[in-house]
């Protein structure tokens, strides 16, 4: 909705090349913009004019974000926001030098793929112009809890340091295809990792079991917009905690490296910050931007004859499941979905707190048919001797024939809008 809110705006191209040319046209056929009429529009008109398809000939779309109205700010449009160096030829986007730190507003940069509508293989002149749009930038968030049942901790602040902070980039067209995005290539200012942005936030906040928002002091995540980083990029980005433990007033200082984990476009980073007794572990969870989740009424479409139970594992209960911490114990979900006929189900890990991979299926018990009983088979992955508490989401989803995706919530007991959570406990030592 905020990407389709009314009067955003689109720049578009169309790269036309006439039938029995070698090479397009040296002008484009469409250099215009189009409006969103809001959330709702199916279709973006264009602000100057109509455009006429023309009789044959291949046509060559692409496009980029030119207004964000959501910008409380003036500098809503890509040339204000990036300044001097900004411009397009030649079906190359030049993204010019800018620095991103805590104080830079935040233009939520994207770019299209290309569709290409060959008018001589495909006469299609009636369906609209289809193109999906990526991020130029990544994201990131900073949380703390305390999982250690024996000290408080009070988080006087929380610091990082050495983001990759002043790049520049360019987005090129000339060489996709129909359905593929053009190559983006970054780059930064003095081709090293001396650039240095300083993130800081100061809640002055007591830790909880649950994780705390170190930028709003609310359990909803702020989002800082910046620019991607390789793996070896981010080899010197660092978080600096200080902090109280109970009631004493000296405050501790500890540097904690980021370890190189690569932060890419299009992705949401949560650095999650978690006190264990005696030590402060990182963990690093990538989330897609939006998280996409299909709200159906299940009652109508998904009928559920055995709901989930468990073998195999400490306790499961209340839609909690805890794994034993052994990779050969093989923990058993037991189940039967009675109907759509004819359709199956795919169970999959969504994680919410450890690693990703923390949890994996057994053979290939992460597919079934429904209308017969059927079960998942899960193991842990990780038996190290301290490792933290890992978290996910069982989901199972039924495919239909006639191509539908239902997510089921009905598989819990006691629960009528649930999913199992499965859990590993933390790994002392």
């Amino acid at each position: 909705d905020s990407f389709a809110a009314k009067d955003n705006l689109i720049q578009i191209y169309d790269i036309y090349t006439q039938a029995g040319k070698p090479t397009p046209d040296a002008d484009p056929y469409i250099n215009d913009q189009i409006k969103s009429e809001g959330p709702n529009s199916v279709v973006w008109p264009f602000v100057n004019k109509r455009y006429n398809w023309t009789a044959d000939g291949s046509h060559k779309f692409f496009g980029w974000f030119d207004q964000d109205v959501n910008m409380q700010d003036e500098k809503d449009t890509p040339a204000e926001f990036f300044g001097t160096g900004y411009g397009y030829a030649n079906q190359v986007l030049t993204i010019p030098t800018k620095t991103i730190n805590a104080d830079t507003p935040e233009f939520d940069f994207m770019y299209s793929n290309v569709h290409v509508r060959d008018l001589n293989t495909n006469p299609d002149y009636a369906t609209a112009v289809p193109l999906e749009f990526a991020h130029l930038f990544t994201a990131f968030s900073i949380a703390a809890q305390n999982m250690s049942p024996n000290f408080a901790i009070t988080v006087e602040s929380i610091t990082i340091e050495g983001l990759m902070n002043t790049r520049s980039a360019k987005i090129t067209y000339t060489n996709a295809g129909d359905g593929e995005y053009p190559t983006v290539a970054y780059a930064n200012k003095s081709n090293d990792n001396a650039n240095s942005a300083d993130y800081s936030f100061a809640p002055a906040q007591k830790l909880g079991t649950n994780l705390m928002d170190m930028s709003t002091k609310t359990t909803d995540r702020k989002y800082f917009m910046s620019w991607p980083m390789s793996t070896t990029e981010a080899e010197n980005v660092t978080l600096t905690i200080n902090y109280k433990v109970d009631d004493d007033q000296t405050v501790i200082t500890k540097n904690i490296p980021l370890s190189g984990k690569e932060w890419a476009a299009g992705k949401k980073n949560n650095v999650n910050l978690v006190f264990k007794d005696k030590e402060i572990i990182l963990q690093c969870v990538v989330m897609d931007w939006i998280p996409q989740e299909e709200i159906i009424d299940f009652s109508n479409q998904v009928s559920v004859k055995t709901k989930m139970t468990w073998g195999n594992v400490q306790k499961a209960e209340n839609g909690e499941a805890i794994l034993y911490s052994d990779t050969a114990i093989e923990a058993v979900c037991s189940f039967h979905i009675e109907t759509p006929k004819g359709a199956t189900w795919t169970a999959s890990l969504i994680p919410v707190e450890g690693h990703q991979d923390a949890f994996a299926f057994v053979g290939s018990t992460k597919y079934g048919a429904v209308g017969v009983d059927s079960e998942v088979r899960l193991v842990v992955t990780n038996q190290a001797p301290i490792a933290p508490r890992h978290i996910c989401i069982l989901r199972i989803t039924v495919q239909t024939a006639d191509g539908r995706t239902i997510v089921v919530k009905n598989l819990v007991p006691g629960k009528e809008d649930a999913e199992f959570m499965i859990v590993q406990n933390l790994i002392n030592g």
